[in-house]
C-alpha cells in the first residue's frame, strides 16, 4: 500500500478529563492481553478509532498500538481530507479508506496493484457489507491482513507487505511506541478504571461475583465501556455478567456471557425491564441498539426487536428476554476463522 502524504502532527496539550477519560481508559485497561495507551494516544486518537484499534488487537491477538500506528501514518486516523479516505482512491490511484487498502478495478482503482481488501477485508460491524471506507470494517481488516503476513511476531515482514518501504516501517513503529504505555502504566489504568466502574453510583450489581468479574479483567472492553457509557446517563441494575450466567444459551449454543462479552440489565432508572418499548428500559434498549459506532452491539435481545432496520441484524426479540435486556458482542476472531475456512475450501 502507498501511504498518503505526510500529515501535520498535532497533539493537544490538554489532558482528557471526566467521562471521556474514563471511557477511553476502560477500553485500554480492560484489554487484558495488550498494553494500555499512553497519554499521547489518548490525546491524539479519536475515541471511536481507539476503541476499534484495541478491539481489533484483542480479536486477532495482535498489537493494537501498531494498528494505530498504521492508521496514523496512512490517514491520521481517518481525519485526512486527501482523496481516497472517505471516497474514491488516493492520489496514487490504488488505495482507499482510513487504512488505505489496495482495491480492485471494480472498486475504482486506476493503478491496480492487487485487491488486498477483497482478500482480507472484514465485515467488522456485521451489517452484511465490507466497506473499505468504514473504520469498523477497515481496522479489523488491517488486523486480519497483517496477522496473515506475520504479525505480531514479525511486524517488519507484515508492514513490508503493507507498504514496501523501510521508512514506512520505521514511521509506523515510531507511532506505535508513542501510543503504547509502559507496563506499569497499563496496570495502573486497569486497576483504577475497574475500581471506578465497580463503585459507580449509577450501577447496582446484583451479586458480589459481578464485581469480581470487573476487577479481575474478565469482561470484554466493549462491555466495560458500554456499561460506563450507559451509566453516565442512567441508573441501571446489572442482573447477569460472566460469573452468574450459564456458559450456554437456552438453545444450547455457547453464550457470549461465558467469554465476558455480554451483560444483562434488569432495571433502568425507575423502570423494571418488562418488555415495554415505551418506558425507560425500552427507550434505552432501542436507542443503544440503533447506535452506529464501536459500541454497536452484535447481540441486543429483548421482548421486542429494538432495531428492526435493514442494518439491525444484531438485534432480535425473544420471549425469554422480556424481564431483562441482553447486550452482547461477538468476537471478530470468529469472522477471521470463517474467512480462513472459506479461503482454504476454495
Amino acid at each position: 500500500m502507498l501511504r498518503l502524504a505526510t500529515i501535520k502532527i498535532w497533539l493537544p496539550a490538554l489532558a482528557l478529563l471526566g467521562l471521556l477519560a474514563l471511557l477511553m481508559a476502560l477500553i485500554a485497561g480492560t484489554a487484558a492481553l495488550h498494553p494500555a495507551a499512553s497519554g499521547a494516544a489518548l490525546a491524539d486518537i479519536p475515541p471511536t478509532y481507539y476503541a476499534l484499534y484495541v478491539q481489533a488487537g484483542d480479536d486477532f491477538d495482535t498489537d493494537w498500538y501498531v494498528l494505530a500506528g498504521i492508521g496514523k501514518v496512512e490517514t491520521n486516523h481517518g481525519r485526512s481530507k486527501l482523496p481516497g479516505v472517505r471516497s474514491g482512491v488516493n492520489e496514487y490511484g490504488c488505495c482507499a479508506g482510513p487504512m488505505q487498502f489496495a482495491v480492485s478495478e471494480a472498486a475504482g482503482c486506476r493503478i491496480c496493484v492487487g485487491d488486498t481488501w477483497g482478500a482480507y477485508g472484514i465485515d467488522g460491524n456485521q451489517d452484511g457489507k465490507r466497506n473499505v471506507y468504514d473504520p469498523r470494517d477497515a481496522i479489523p481488516g488491517a488486523a486480519n491482513y497483517t496477522k496473515a503476513n506475520g504479525a505480531p511476531d514479525d511486524w517488519r515482514s507484515a508492514l513490508w507487505r503493507y507498504n514496501q518501504s523501510s521508512a514506512y516501517y520505521t514511521e509506523v513503529m515510531h507511532w506505535a511506541s508513542v501510543y503504547r504505555a509502559s507496563s506499569e502504566a497499563s496496570a495502573a489504568i486497569t486497576s483504577a478504571t475497574a475500581q471506578q466502574l465497580v463503585a459507580h453510583p449509577n450501577i447496582t450489581w446484583q451479586g458480589s461475583c459481578q464485581r469480581t468479574d470487573v476487577l479481575t479483567g474478565q469482561l470484554d472492553p466493549r462491555v466495560m465501556t458500554a456499561l460506563a457509557t450507559i451509566a453516565a446517563q442512567h441508573r441501571i441494575v446489572v442482573t447477569s455478567l460472566k460469573c452468574d450466567h450459564s456458559r450456554f444459551t437456552s438453545s444450547g449454543n455457547l453464550s457470549n456471557h461465558g467469554a465476558g462479552r455480554a451483560v444483562d440489565i434488569g432495571k433502568v432508572d425507575n423502570d423494571l425491564c418488562y418488555g415495554s418499548p415505551f418506558d425507560a428500559c425500552g427507550r434505552l434498549v432501542s436507542s443503544f441498539s440503533q447506535r452506529r459506532d464501536a459500541l454497536t452491539p452484535t447481540e441486543s435481545i429483548y421482548c421486542f426487536d429494538p432495531d428492526p432496520s435493514p442494518s439491525g441484524g444484531g438485534s432480535w426479540a425473544a420471549a425469554d428476554h422480556c424481564d431483562h435486556w441482553h447486550l452482547g458482542y461477538e468476537s471478530n476472531r470468529k469472522l477471521f476463522h470463517q474467512m480462513k475456512d472459506s479461503r482454504n475450501s476454495r
